[in-house]
């Protein structure tokens, strides 16, 4: 009978696997002083945050010191993460303040969220706007993004780098999604815009 007490192990005695948790779970954990949970967090943004900060400020160096201060300003407000709530909306959300904010006390009379661009009109394309993106290679596609003025530039970013929803981008920006939406689909029309006199005016 003695052999049967080391069949079973308890919950307590099994290693946790934060690689398989989802963020909510991750988020909970943290908020509640889990460590190892917040490291997680860390391994698994790190990367897409520091390449969205890179399109936002156009810096490397810039960009990582944005990434250090996001994920301490998160764990200075760990117990009031909200589980319940995106936690890569949040994450970029205090990401995108702190690129603006740095953007801002550097060129004090710059307007670094200028939306002039999503009121211009477009010429008709004889193409849908990802046909037209699917005729360039991805490096010429990002390239194109580059250029784009800075808030249609975080815009692609957000949605098709970082994979954020349009409701997410919307908790990001501190504007209504339908903007958002109405937005991203300018952006896409000036970026295939760009694309097309591209490819029309050759390199």
């Amino acid at each position: 009978m003695g052999g049967v007490r080391g069949l079973s192990r308890t919950e307590e005695d099994r290693p946790v696997n934060y690689a398989s948790m989802d963020v909510g779970e991750l988020a909970a954990l943290f908020r509640d002083g889990d460590n190892e949970a917040g490291n997680e967090i860390v391994r698994r943004f790190r990367d897409s945050l520091f390449a969205f900060c890179v399109r936002v400020t156009g810096n490397a160096e810039e960009a990582a010191d944005a990434v250090q201060e996001t994920f301490l300003k998160l764990l200075s407000i760990r117990k009031k993460i909200d589980a319940s709530r995106s936690l890569p909306a949040f994450l970029h959300r205090i990401a995108y303040n702190i690129c603006m904010d740095g953007m801002r006390k550097r060129r004090h009379s710059f307007n670094v969220m200028d939306f002039s661009w999503a009121e211009k009109s477009f010429p008709p394309a004889d193409e849908d706007v990802m046909a037209i993106e699917r005729t360039h290679s991805l490096e010429e596609v990002w390239d194109a993004v580059d250029k784009l003025p800075l808030s249609a530039r975080t815009l692609v970013e957000l949605r098709y780098r970082s994979g954020l929803t349009p409701d997410e981008i919307a908790e990001v920006l501190g504007i209504p999604s339908s903007t958002v939406r109405v937005r991203l689909f300018r952006a896409r029309k000036l970026l295939a815009s760009m694309l097309r006199s591209h490819r029309e005016g050759g390199k």
